[in-house]
């Protein structure tokens, strides 16, 4: 399964290890923090997106994820 994410932080990056110890294929992402982006990038191997609508532009995806702290989910 290819999988693109919305969030990099701590709980991103405890969900993107179960993901590929599952054998499935972390394809994109989108964070706002540089810096853990690149931790984020360095775990799964993808590179990140420009936009959080670009991970979903297309057919390149099979699943996402969106791991984002309380206070982002309404907006």
């Amino acid at each position: 399964m290819r999988i693109v994410f919305i969030g990099t932080g701590a709980f991103a990056r405890s969900h993107a290890e179960s993901v590929l110890r599952l054998g499935h294929t972390i394809v994109g992402f989108w964070g706002s923090n540089p810096a853990r982006n690149a931790q984020f990038a360095e775990l799964t191997g993808a590179k990140p997106d420009h936009s959080p609508l670009d991970l979903v532009d297309g057919d390149r995806a099979d699943a996402l994820y969106i791991v984002v702290p309380p206070f982002a989910h309404d907006g």
